[in-house]
């Protein structure tokens, strides 16, 4: 049976106020969806739903929206690369780690585990020294190549590609030191590092942590590991509008093997 008038505007009426404007807009949509694939009349004439509607809205906390995240550019690498020592074992994998992200325009969650704890690092999941290898790109420059298991877009895993840059922010750079600092195994963590003497894995809140200590009095609460892949993926989009969600599967083969140095 179609729900009736009253007690569809007494529970949008309880709602309002708890959730953000388009939480509150997807459950009217639900319910109208419902009815209409149930063949069943809209019971809520159009004024009343606009009105109930605008009114959720006034009311909408503030803690419903997140803050629009801000991207990561080269001033902050910039900024990053002088607050590391690149001699200490953690500074370097995270070093390493923020490059290959921003180069290799990736999520943060796929280079990170979700702990520090070794049994959290599984060979099948995460990235390792194993899965590096380089190649030449369509300018014939040497690429560095991680293969990343599982991610987001594919269960049967992606690679991501990045040449040498001309910056301090040099990923070739940054993951050669870190191997010389760190020295993880070909089957340990690709960003392992050492914490009281124990190897161990880099996990996504060790990452955010020395982030947000580093940005530390700027707009710090603005980053997320998202921001890291931000303005790489505009650029690469801008150099080929052809790319689909599928990171690079449908990129030209100088896409796909990195952005060069230029």
């Amino acid at each position: 049976m179609p729900v009736s008038p009253d007690l569809l505007a007494a529970f949008l009426t309880a709602m309002a106020g708890l959730y953000s404007h388009s939480a509150f807009t997807n459950y009217v949509s639900g319910i109208h969806a419902w009815h209409m694939i149930h063949n069943l009349p809209w019971p809520m004439e159009m004024p009343l739903a606009d009105a109930v509607q605008h009114a959720a809205t006034a009311v909408m906390p503030d803690t419903s929206v997140k803050l629009k995240h801000l991207p990561i550019c080269l001033l902050h690498l910039q900024l990053l690369w002088s607050h590391f020592n690149l001699l200490n074992s953690i500074d370097a994998a995270i070093w390493a780690c923020v490059t290959s992200l921003f180069y290799g325009v990736t999520h943060l969650g796929e280079l990170t585990t979700r702990s520090l704890k070794v049994k959290d690092f599984n060979p099948n999941k995460h990235v390792m020294p194993a899965r590096v290898s380089t190649d030449q790109n369509w300018q014939h420059e040497i690429v560095t190549i991680i293969f990343i298991p599982i991610t987001k877009c594919s269960s049967e895993g992606q690679e991501i590609y990045w040449a040498k840059q001309d910056h301090e922010s040099d990923p070739d750079f940054a993951l050669a030191n870190h191997f010389c600092v760190n020295k993880p195994g070909p089957r340990e963590h690709l960003f392992a590092h050492s914490v009281n003497n124990k190897c161990c894995p880099l996990s996504f809140g060790c990452f955010t942590a020395c982030i947000d200590k580093a940005f530390q009095g700027t707009d710090s609460e603005r980053f997320s590991g998202h921001s890291f892949c931000m303005l790489p993926w505009q650029k690469l989009h801008l150099r080929s509008p052809q790319l689909d969600g599928n990171r690079y599967s449908s990129a030209p083969v100088g896409l796909r093997f990195g952005l060069g140095s230029s």
